[in-house]
């Protein structure tokens, strides 16, 4: 049975907390900001930021993902 690298452990740790921020903390952020840059009314903007916030922190995440995978099948 391999070892998992603790090094391993703290990856998908920042990964899961960037995976619940993108879906809870972030939104109302980017609603903000998308209001106040392009003036569209806040109901919309929650809506895109909704959507759009979780898939933009997987470009985030899929690399610190495939980094801990690597860590630890090395």
């Amino acid at each position: 049975m391999k070892v998992v690298p603790p090094a391993t452990y703290m990856i998908f740790l920042a990964r899961d907390t960037l995976t619940i921020a993108g879906g809870f903390t972030v939104p109302p952020i980017m609603s903000a900001a998308i209001t106040k840059a392009w003036g569209i009314e806040k109901s919309r903007s929650d809506k895109i930021a909704q959507l759009v916030s979780p898939m933009a922190m997987q470009l985030l995440c899929t690399p610190m993902h495939l980094l801990a995978l690597n860590m630890y099948n090395e």
